[in-house]
């Protein structure tokens, strides 16, 4: 069966999110380790995503297949080879080089080093100092170590400066032919928020092919490469540049490996963070109508290259869509890991172990190709959606009463029963589902895909269901009265839909840098203390005992719906009406969508609606 998987991240945000996503491949290593091979975490391969190496000095490295593409300074005070491949050209490891025809004097001018985050330099000595005598090794929760009080600082708080780049929180080493940074598009100076701002990269040869060669070297390892998953800022520059890629895979490793996009859409305030700018002025009017064309072209020129193309952003409503949780919608290193926890959910289908796994430790195993096959053989269209929540709700513990109130309401319920459940579901269009007479399936569920309703709404047709960690009575849960209580729960929903439905016993691990976003009382393990309810967790501010998280059961939801049909329809409604006035036309024309091309544009997006329709 194939197996490997080649990540490509194109974007600052898509970066901030890979770091995130990124740390929890290391952590889950680190439990690994610590387990000798056993115990829950065993079950999840990490050699799906990873690969094995040796830097210069000749020791092993363990380093993710990736390709990541950014702005020139993104990397902050980092370097691309990090600690374990060290660069050879680090500002102030030699005295720039004279020119051999010049015989008279020289100054070098060189600008300061920007500085690194405490938290990398503490991650950095403790690499290289041993392990103390009664530690297990990997991270510590201890709140008076050193590197615990680097890591709430990356919030802001404890006297910390907060995160600049996604470098500062990033634990996991990548290879140096992993980096690739735009010459002349610098982090902090270009925005980089049109469609078109990345044409210049793309057509000159030399960059076009550092970046593809990238990929090369990474698929020319691979025995049986699954596919691509992409994280990638679609309504910016990073837009075009993923589509010409993405062409560029497609023409040398064909249709037959899948790939499977994320189109990160994070608010103003958060993409102008990642990318080092000044958020939009609330009156700019040029920015909502740069947004609205960067949608159109996403859609009608990115999405039919990909297998499925998942719109992914933080819900808009905090409180309401995540109630145990609390996050700043303008911060780039919280709200991107919100989508870095949900993608590290909904991917673990194709990166479970694929022989030789005990049902006790994981079920529901599914390729990347048979995934993409669920959720696009229907309407034959790209588009899915993914809802997320965290924590996951406790399972009902009587799963034999359960499963006799699942039997119960699927006799009794009629067509109106169905539609007023649809209509209960659409009502979550806005971010959340939290009321706690419903299913555990669908309590404290937020949808992540701007637009379309929790879990699809009553709409969805096909979807993957993640369950990982799952606990009841504040103990975990045996996967076995896990799936039972899983299935009872879905049979409460009455919504027909083909699903494949994957189980996990090893929780969602929280790193160290992960943000202090949890309501305050939760457990260690992430659940509402006993005689508590979830809505006096939820009256509370910010979280002090975040720190105190070690893991906790998630659940996500990918599925395939027919709420896009009005999604795409709305979409193409808003990029017609910027693209007829005279500032849309001369912006498509810079990026070189002409009159001409205009109307093939719309063709498509009317084409992408028309999937949807109901045939006669």
């Amino acid at each position: 069966m194939p197996h490997e998987v080649i990540t490509l991240q194109l974007g600052s945000f898509a970066n901030f999110v890979g770091a995130h996503y990124w740390n929890f491949q290391d952590e889950l290593l680190g439990l690994q380790e610590q387990a000798g091979g056993r115990g829950p975490a065993a079950a999840i391969d990490c050699d799906a995503l990873f690969r094995a190496g040796e830097a210069p000095g000749g020791q092993p490295t363990y380093t993710p297949r990736l390709v990541l593409c950014d702005l020139s300074g993104a990397l902050g005070g980092a370097s691309a080879g990090g600690a374990l491949y060290r660069d050879l050209h680090q500002p102030g490891s030699a005295v720039a080089a004279g020119v051999s025809t010049w015989a008279g004097g020289r100054e070098v001018h060189r600008a300061a080093p920007v500085p690194r985050s405490r938290f990398s330099q503490e991650l950095e000595n403790e690499a290289e100092e041993p392990a103390e005598e009664g530690t297990e090794g990997g991270d510590t929760l201890s709140d008076g170590s050193s590197l615990a009080t680097a890591a709430a600082q990356l919030d802001g708080s404890g006297g910390g400066g907060g995160v600049r780049y996604w470098t500062d929180y990033l634990k996991a080493h990548v290879h140096p032919r992993s980096v690739h940074q735009l010459a002349g598009a610098w982090h902090g100076l270009i925005p980089f928020s049109g469609w078109g701002d990345s044409s210049e990269h793309w057509r000159s040869e030399e960059q076009r092919e550092e970046m593809l060669e990238r990929i090369r070297f990474f698929a020319e390892e691979c025995d049986q490469l699954q596919g691509f998953q992409v994280l990638a800022d679609d309504l910016s520059g990073f837009g075009q540049l993923a589509a010409h890629m993405l062409q560029q895979v497609r023409d040398e490793y064909g249709n037959g490996r899948p790939v499977m996009l994320y189109a990160l859409r994070p608010g103003s305030a958060a993409a102008a963070a990642a990318a080092g700018v000044a958020p939009p002025a609330a009156d700019d009017l040029a920015e909502p109508r740069r947004r609205v064309l960067n949608e159109g072209l996403s859609l009608s020129l990115l999405a039919p290259l990909c297998s499925t193309f998942v719109p992914l952003a933080p819900p808009a409503q905090a409180a309401g869509a995540l109630p145990l949780l609390r996050w700043q919608q303008g911060s780039a290193y919280q709200a991107s890991a919100l989508c870095a926890a949900a993608l590290d959910t909904a991917t673990l289908p194709y990166r479970l172990l694929a022989s030789g796994l005990s049902p006790a430790a994981a079920t529901g195993r599914s390729g990347m190709w048979d995934l993409c096959q669920l959720l696009t053989a229907q309407h034959r269209s790209p588009l899915a959606c993914l809802s997320l929540s965290l924590p996951c709700p406790a399972l009902p513990d009587d799963m034999r009463q359960a499963a006799q109130q699942a039997d119960a309401r699927m006799q009794g319920a009629s067509s109106a029963a169905g539609a007023q459940s649809a209509a209960a579901a659409g009502a979550g269009s806005e971010g959340s589902s939290s009321g706690r007479s419903q299913p555990f399936t669908m309590q404290w569920l937020a949808s992540l895909t701007p637009g379309i309703p929790v879990a699809g709404g009553g709409a969805c047709f096909a979807e993957s269901i993640v369950l990982r960690g799952p606990r009841a009575a504040g103990a975990a849960m045996e996967l076995g009265p896990a799936a039972d209580a899983l299935d009872a729960s879905l049979a409460a929903e009455r919504r027909r839909c083909v699903r494949q439905r994957t189980l996990a016993a090893q929780p969602l691990p929280v790193p160290l840098p992960f943000p202090r976003i949890w309501a305050p009382g939760l457990s260690q393990s992430g659940d509402i203390p006993a005689g508590r309810a979830g809505g006096e967790l939820q009256a509370g501010g910010a979280s002090r005992a975040g720190q105190d998280i070690a893991s906790c059961a998630a659940l996500t939801r990918l599925g395939a719906t027919a709420a896009f049909g009005l999604a795409v329809r709305a979409a193409q409604q808003r990029f017609t009406a910027a693209a007829l006035t005279a500032q849309g036309q001369a912006a498509l024309e810079g990026w070189g969508q002409g009159r001409e091309e205009l109307g093939g544009l719309q063709e498509r997006l009317a084409s992408l609606a028309h999937a949807y329709d109901e045939e006669d």
